[in-house]
């Protein structure tokens, strides 16, 4: 065998390949072994004859040297030219061991691809198997750590009941959710409801996927569009208006993720609604805002009449290509209460949280025994979250049953005592001097207006 022989041989015996791929040729020192040995036998072959016994050495020499250094394969080849079989199945099992090594290398290292086709190589071999599953868990790990959660999801729920799966699933349903919010805020629906499709019954999930397959099937059906030239109303420099049977409707120029919603109930036992206090919202909308003013307040079944306005504005807010959360109610004299149920309503029936309920002068000084809410439907509002601010005479309070009753259940009221406390004129200040762009906004400190106390109530407070 010459030098390029040996080379050959090695090449052809090498099955161990590095996590790069790239496979490692003998040291220079093993080649010149080799071809030392080969050089010795050549000169023994010009002066003897029968040299068989000599040939036999030099292979097992090599062999042995072969072995030593780790080239198993290389090693078995010039075991099976001596005969010594036992010698050269050694050399299969210690070949499988440094393959079996090499994997679990690579995978400490993160090479999970080599790592993975190195196991399928030997599969079977020692606890490949559960290997293989480690390899599937840890490159699922990086992958979420890497945000490709959606992937690292399907690929966890696919592993079954495997070490740590249950863990990474749980910590991955509040991450999921958030991207899935985000999405949907960017109208991105068919993405976000493939996200909430997976976390099945996850907090509000089912509600958000329904709401925005609603939105999805009204832009895919063939009604006439709320916002259709057809139903114009008006429009001004910030909105435009349209009108249908159930509501005066205001959408936003341009509308984006940051848009906000409002509803509003207008009072009277459901009567018509006083068109003055629409108009002075229109003098000067609130930028941004798609809002509902119901013409008529539903009192007779405000279950029902919730339900119909909040379809309103999922349809309305999908023409516009915003997805409809978080919105401020409101309601005048009768059309308060409808507002408060309104809440419970929106949680209970669509998954909607409100953000904040203004009742502006609400209807007979809040002793409506029909319409207001009993202390079951008081616990209802309290577990809504929403914050409830009366607008009101300055002296109501907790001498007042109806809103004693929320207080001692929990709800976070704030009476909001109004200088002019004229029952019409607390709604049109409230319409026309900033209130709804500061029920639209953090709240985080009063409405500034000297017009207005904010007074928070607390049970045990004197009534």
């Amino acid at each position: 065998m010459d030098e390029r022989e040996i080379d050959a041989a090695w090449e052809n015996g090498r099955s161990f390949s590095e996590p790069g791929g790239e496979k490692k040729k003998p040291g220079a020192r093993i080649k010149r072994i080799l071809l030392a040995i080969l050089g010795t036998a050549l000169l023994a072959g010009g002066a003897f004859t029968g040299l068989s016994w000599r040939e036999d050495r030099l292979n097992l020499r090599a062999a042995d040297t072969l072995f030593d250094e780790g080239w198993y394969l290389a090693a078995r080849e010039y075991y099976l030219l001596t005969g010594r079989n036992e010698r050269a199945s050694l050399c299969l099992d210690y070949d499988l061991e440094r393959q079996y090594l090499n994997a679990r290398r690579s995978l400490e290292l993160g090479a999970y691809d080599t790592a993975r086709e190195q196991l399928m190589r030997i599969r079977g071999y020692k606890d490949t198997e559960n290997l293989l599953l480690s390899c599937d868990y840890l490159e699922t790990s990086q992958a979420m750590t890497d945000g490709e959660l959606e992937q690292a999801w399907d690929r966890f729920k696919a592993m079954g009941y495997y070490p740590g799966v249950e863990e990474k699933l749980k910590a991955l349903e509040p991450m999921l959710y958030e991207r899935a919010c985000d999405l949907a805020l960017d109208f991105e629906l068919e993405h976000a409801c493939a996200i909430w499709e997976r976390l099945g019954d996850y907090r509000d999930c089912g509600m958000l996927l329904k709401r925005a397959q609603r939105m999805t099937k009204w832009l895919q059906s063939d009604e006439t569009r709320l916002t259709d030239p057809s139903r114009r109303f008006s429009s001004s420099d910030n909105a435009r208006v349209y009108r249908c049977d159930a509501a005066y409707l205001v959408t936003p120029l341009k509308p984006d993720r940051d848009t906000r919603f409002f509803l509003y109930y207008p009072g009277g036992r459901n009567e018509e609604l006083y068109v003055d206090y629409f108009l002075t919202y229109l003098d000067n909308p609130e930028p941004n805002t798609v809002a509902v003013f119901l013409r008529r307040n539903g009192v007779d079944d405000i279950e029902a009449k919730n339900t119909e306005a909040i379809e309103l504005l999922e349809c309305l807010a999908a023409e516009c290509g915003v997805f409809l959360h978080d919105p401020v109610v409101a309601g005048s004299s009768l059309g308060a209460y409808p507002a408060l149920y309104s809440a419970i309503y929106n949680l209970l029936d669509f998954g909607l949280r409100t953000r904040c309920v203004l009742c502006l002068d609400a209807g007979n000084d809040w002793i409506e025994a029909d319409l207001t809410l009993n202390e079951s439907q008081c616990y209802e509002l309290a577990a809504t979250g929403a914050e409830l601010y009366l607008f009101d005479s300055p002296w109501i309070g907790m001498d007042r049953p109806a809103i004693r009753m929320m207080v001692n259940a929990g709800c976070p009221v704030t009476v909001v005592g109004c200088y002019n406390d004229d029952h019409a004129w607390i709604t049109f200040d409230a319409m026309g001097m900033g209130v709804l762009h500061w029920a639209l906004g953090d709240r985080t400190e009063p409405c500034e207006l000297p017009i207005y106390t904010f007074r928070r109530l607390h049970k045990g407070d004197a009534w």
